[in-house]
C-alpha cells in the first residue's frame, strides 16, 4: 500500500519517537513537496528522513 502523508500525523510521530510505525504498517510513505518544507520549518524533518520514502508529489 502507497500512502501520502500529511504534515500532523508525521509531527506527531516525530514527537512520540513512533515516526518508524508509518513503513511498518503502511509500506511505501511519500511526503509531498509542501509537507517536506513545513518539516523542515518544524525541525523534524530530518528525523523522518530515515523512515520515510521523502518523494515529490503533485
Amino acid at each position: 500500500m502507497i500512502v501520502v502523508a500529511d504534515t500532523s500525523p508525521v509531527n506527531y510521530l516525530v514527537l512520540i519517537d513512533e515516526i518508524d510505525l508509518l513503513p511498518i504498517i503502511f509500506g511505501k510513505v511519500l511526503i509531498p513537496e509542501a509537507v517536506m518544507e513545513e518539516l523542515q520549518h518544524t525541525g523534524h524533518l530530518q528525523k523522518c528522513a530515515n523512515g520515510l520514502l521523502i518523494s515529490r508529489v503533485g
